[in-house]
């Protein structure tokens, strides 16, 4: 990271000017296409990771960016802006598979007027429910633990999909 310790972030100032990865990546913004080099991504070869663009505040928003293995690498860590991994298989309306014949989906949002991010009541999706992990190992040369979700699958329906 080129901002120094590991435990520190970048100043307000640096996160504010550097422009955000949702307004230069140039690929199509798609649930199954990596937004900086426009690799596709199979179930079977699945190498995309969906991430969660934060503010300048380090707090998440609704913008999701779809990167490829690769670019994730190469983009993300020295990014002074945070980006929260999404875990495989959890539920992110608007980016997932069961969205893309959606006709609520825009590039990487459900525009559902349900939806709760949208001011709604909240749109009902099923999906499995998630294990919780404990993880222990080091993190910034320091040891740690932590917990993680994990989902079995993908989500399987929504109340306000319509093709």
């Amino acid at each position: 990271m080129p901002f120094g310790d590991v435990d520190k972030s970048p100043p307000l100032s640096v996160r504010q000017a550097w422009p955000k990865l949702s307004e230069t990546l140039l690929a199509a913004r798609h649930p199954t296409k990596c937004q900086s080099c426009g690799l596709p991504c199979t179930e079977e070869n699945h190498t995309l990771q969906r991430w969660r663009e934060c503010d300048e505040w380090d707090k998440p928003t609704a913008v999701i960016v779809v990167l490829c293995r690769t670019c994730s690498d190469r983009l993300v860590e020295p990014h002074p802006r945070l980006y929260v991994a999404i875990e495989r298989y959890a539920p992110a309306p608007g980016c997932m598979a069961l969205c893309i014949a959606c006709r609520f989906r825009e590039q990487l949002r459900c525009t559902h007027p349900d939806l709760a991010a949208n001011g709604g009541q909240g749109l009902r999706i099923k999906f499995a429910h998630p294990s919780t992990m404990f993880l222990d190992g080091t993190r910034g040369g320091r040891r740690s633990g932590w917990t993680a979700r994990v989902y079995s699958h993908a989500p399987t329906a929504c109340i306000g999909r319509v093709e």
